[in-house]
């Protein structure tokens, strides 16, 4: 699955830095669900593809946070730039 093996791109610093781990505590403590769902929406305008292509993304998206990832998941994802 290629979204689990990509992490950031970049290394945030200073500001960046402080806000990456000020989200991450806030991120921890949401609910499950709500965290995916937030994930799914930053996700979906990155790699919704073509209108072509448009409703396999969404699908695709939308079972991935329901059946594949974990709150864990999502939290070590943005854990990889703050570390």
């Amino acid at each position: 699955m290629v979204l689990s093996s990509t992490g950031p791109l970049i290394r945030p610093a200073g500001r960046d830095l402080a806000f990456l781990r000020g989200g991450l505590v806030l991120a921890s403590r949401l609910p499950e669900r709500t965290l995916l769902n937030i994930f799914k929406t930053i996700l979906r305008p990155i790699i919704s593809g073509g209108k072509d292509e448009s409703r396999f993304w969404k699908a695709y998206l939308d079972e991935i946070t329901t059946l594949r990832l974990t709150k864990a998941d999502v939290l070590s994802h943005f854990q990889v730039a703050a570390d």
